[in-house]
């Protein structure tokens, strides 16, 4: 019998992808400040957002590999304590050079999440469950990005930028503490293995993934979709001060934290209305597919108009709407990468995310290139608007693995084969 501790591990992860976002985040909130310190143009700026995905698309396709064959726990622990004191050690750096290299590291902290993550929804979560605790865990990383705008603001205003990433960078602390003594093997004991008991058949090769359609219709949806969420957490704070003339100050905290709500409430309503349909008779993959194309629309249409509205109410409006779209298409985006091979769950979201994460690295820059060249960010959003749905292609139009398709009906429709 499925034992309720299997929410506790996603209560885990959740707390764990708050503090990642929040890491990660750090960066881009401060980056008007760190502009004008290093004398820094928008192709430098975004040279150091690459930074971080560089070293965390490498880090990502081997930790995957890793983390399936270590102890979970442990790795999750190292994983945490390494971002963290990344995070903390970035407030040192006093040249572009020592910035670029903290940011590398952080990019190697912080590639162990998914794939960690990735291993636990598919081992201790049942197919139909899997949506909301990827909406459960994600909405984790939105929350960050609500709390770190403010946060850091108020704090760089009050102590400088530095002392914000010292402060950041020892958050984990608790969460370390819990996570070494509760996770152990009398807590898991009662926890169903989904990737044993229901996916024995399961492709367990790189031979075999590498010759699945979807494996590299994922690649494709990585790549793409990564581009338009990274775009989103990394260059709106630049973009709202440099074209809607909102000063450093906490009322861009306040304007930051909008889409970023957006996107917890796509999370969650993403996540709960699939399982609500699964409980109605519709199949997984049906409502899934539902939930990519409707939020892969609404992603679409409120990305491409914000440079064509004057007023900033309304351009918050649509950056809300916007990323509400970008959670609802990527929590169901993940389901489809968990469940390719789930006996390497972790090895296949590393080397998906690390598509995903070259695709942030040459993105980020690009687009402070593109918006250096341009004067402004209007081809950006045009660019992002079209992106998701090359993303959503990746899915729709490639076969499930060969297995999801000869199950029977019912278990079919539960593991999100083909209907």
């Amino acid at each position: 019998m499925r034992s309720h501790f299997r929410w506790y591990i996603c209560l885990f992860v959740f707390f764990a992808t708050v503090l990642n976002y929040m890491n990660r985040q750090t960066l881009s909130i401060v980056a008007p400040l760190i502009q004008k310190e290093f004398h820094l143009d928008n192709a430098q700026l975004g040279a150091l957002f690459s930074a971080f995905y560089v070293s965390y698309g490498v880090a990502v396709a081997l930790i995957g590999e890793i983390v399936d064959r270590l102890s979970i726990r442990v790795a999750f622990a190292v994983a945490v304590a390494w971002w963290s004191l990344a995070t903390a050690l970035t407030g040192l750096a006093r040249s572009f050079g020592q910035l670029f290299g903290f940011r590398l590291a952080l990019g190697i902290g912080e590639a162990a999440n998914w794939p960690v993550t990735a291993r636990l929804v598919s081992m201790y979560l049942a197919p139909e469950e899997r949506t909301l605790a990827n909406s459960i865990y994600m909405g984790g990383g939105s929350l960050g990005l609500v709390i770190i705008g403010p946060l850091l603001v108020g704090t760089s205003l009050r102590y400088g930028w530095r002392a914000g990433f010292v402060i950041v960078g020892g958050m984990s602390v608790l969460w370390l503490i819990t996570w070494l003594w509760w996770f152990k093997p009398r807590n898991l004991h009662s926890l169903e293995r989904h990737d044993i008991a229901n996916d024995a058949g399961a492709t367990t090769t790189w031979r075999h993934i590498l010759r699945l359609p979807r494996f590299w219709g994922l690649i494709v949806s990585s790549f793409c979709g990564n581009t338009c969420l990274y775009f989103m957490m990394n260059w709106l704070p630049p973009y709202l001060v440099q074209e809607r003339g909102i000063p450093f100050s906490m009322k861009l905290g306040a304007v930051v934290v909008i889409p970023f709500l957006g996107l917890d409430i796509g999370y969650l309503c993403s996540g709960f209305a699939v399982l609500a349909l699964g409980r109605r008779g519709w199949s997984v993959l049906k409502a899934r597919r539902l939930f990519l194309v409707f939020s892969a629309m609404m992603m679409s249409i409120s990305m491409a108009a914000v440079p064509y509205v004057r007023a900033n109410a309304a351009a918050a409006v649509l950056l809300f709407t916007g990323a509400f779209g970008m959670a609802g298409w990527n929590s169901n985006y993940l389901c489809f990468v968990e469940e390719l091979s789930p006996r390497k769950a972790a090895a296949v979201a590393g080397v998906v995310g690390s598509a995903g994460a070259f695709a942030g690295a040459l993105s980020l820059w690009g687009i402070g290139l593109i918006s250096k060249l341009a004067s402004g960010f209007t081809p950006v959003f045009l660019l992002i608007g079209g992106l998701i749905w090359i993303a959503s292609a990746g899915i729709l139009l490639t076969r499930e693995p060969r297995r999801a398709q000869k199950l029977a009906p019912a278990e079919q429709a539960a593991a999100g084969g083909e209907g």
